[in-house]
């Protein structure tokens, strides 16, 4: 069950497997924590006393310890991380959540420190970092995925989105009912995913190159492997809609362009435009996302991705051009500088705008730019910022952003002045590619 486990494990021998570790077998649901995994030192950020390292054993009063698996680049991840915050602190006395980043995410200490304590609400949960046996314990089978520990037991394997105040409470009293239907939620994995037969060997491909629709239990990804010399070797993508595939292949120029800027000349266009909450739009999810797995001898990112342009061409068969365009813009000038609000980088930053309270809306200490790209987003058509504002604003605003006379009312209160006109910009057209008549 458990083979050779000891504070020496991340270091080779001669009677260790080829990635030069001894092997590790995954722990299920009903086995014991071993002794020492409780108390193998761990690193550590964001932890409440400041300290590098702790072991789980810091932890063991608790009734509940939950690991939670994360990285900087997973947007669910953080999106989850104010709910988390906000359970473990009604339930403390009883309940620890540790955050936990593999090494694998290819994240620094740095960046996760960053991201944990830069954020409009900053984090409170410790996150253990640089992990590899945790990883190997608890193999992911999707990214946001947590481990459930009860009475040195693992009670559960889910989803990171089964965590809930009604879970905790019954997993605190021993009630498994609650989680049992996620339970098993993560058990689709890649390799099951890209062989057509489970037992089916594929060391010894070389190229390998594999496209298909969606799958139940997969969340949305894509991920670059890299080896230690940096040189890329597999790119996977889990439900993913197209332009994911396209804005990588494309990758940095794409990833400026947002909704507004992108414009879709094909038949069928909806199938290209993802809609604004993909969780909640399960049949276009089915129609219009794919997994795809490429593999390949290590090369460097850019002739990785020029395979992986080819592969998409052949796959998808769209056309992609950077280009200008003229188009009906809204432009956010300076009316009256002595009216706009600015702050000190320094002071804390804050904003309802995801609130949906209803109130009006206020931005404190609020990077502009940030605020005009949010804009851009909820009206799909661009906004250009010609005001010059370098520093962060507070301002307040209609509590229904998108409508558009109290917008301009509000901006010309503070200064400013919001005008539709037709602008030449910058826009990516994705297109069918040309056919050549015979």
């Amino acid at each position: 069950m458990f083979h050779m486990f000891s504070l020496s494990a991340q270091t080779p021998r001669k009677d260790s497997g080829a990635d030069g570790f001894i092997k590790i077998q995954p722990l299920k649901i009903g086995d014991s924590i071993p002794e020492a995994l409780w108390n193998m030192p761990l690193q550590v950020v964001n932890h409440p006393t400041g300290k590098d390292t702790m072991t789980l054993n810091d932890y063991r009063d608790k009734k509940l310890i939950i690991l939670d698996f994360w990285a900087t680049w997973c947007g669910p991840c953080l999106k989850s991380f104010p709910k988390l915050d906000s359970l473990q602190l009604g339930i403390n006395e009883k309940l620890t959540i540790l955050l936990v980043n593999s090494k694998g995410s290819r994240d620094t200490p740095e960046r996760i420190k960053n991201v944990l304590t830069k954020r409009i609400s900053p984090v409170r949960m410790p996150s253990i970092i640089n992990d590899i046996v945790l990883t190997k314990l608890f193999p992911p089978q999707a990214l946001t995925h947590s481990v459930w520990i009860r009475d040195g037991k693992v009670f559960g394997l889910t989803l990171s989105n089964s965590i809930t105040k009604n879970t905790l409470n019954d997993a605190i009293a021993g009630i498994s009912d609650s989680i049992s239907n996620n339970i098993n939620s993560i058990a689709f994995t890649e390799k099951n995913l890209f062989t057509s037969d489970q037992s089916e060997d594929d060391s010894a491909d070389i190229y390998r190159s594999l496209l298909r629709g969606y799958a139940e239990k997969l969340t949305r990804k894509s991920i670059v492997i890299q080896d230690i010399r940096g040189n890329v070797d597999r790119i996977v993508f889990t439900n993913s809609p197209i332009l994911d595939f396209y804005k990588l292949a494309y990758y940095p120029t794409f990833a400026s362009y947002g909704p507004a800027r992108t414009i879709i000349n094909i038949a069928d266009p909806e199938s290209l435009r993802i809609p604004a909450d993909l969780s909640v739009d399960k049949k276009w999810m089915e129609q219009n996302t794919f997994n795809y797995l490429a593999t390949f001898p290590a090369r460097s990112n850019e002739e990785a991705m020029r395979l992986f342009r080819d592969d998409i061409d052949r796959y998808f068969g769209y056309q992609v051009e950077f280009t200008e365009k003229e188009m009906g813009c809204w432009i956010i000038s300076a009316r009256d500088p002595t009216k706009i609000t600015t702050f000190s980088l320094d002071l804390p930053k804050e904003t309802n705008m995801s609130d949906n309270t209803g109130l009006p809306i206020f931005v404190q200490n609020y990077p502009f730019g940030s605020l005009v790209g949010q804009l851009e987003r909820m009206y799909e058509i661009p906004f250009i910022d010609e005001t010059n504002i370098s520093k962060p604003v507070c301002m307040e605003l209609p509590a229904y952003l998108k409508d558009m006379v109290q917008l301009k009312l509000s901006f010309e209160k503070q200064g400013l002045r919001l005008v539709k006109e037709n602008r030449k910009i910058k826009v990516v057209i994705i297109s069918n590619h040309k056919t050549t008549k015979k």
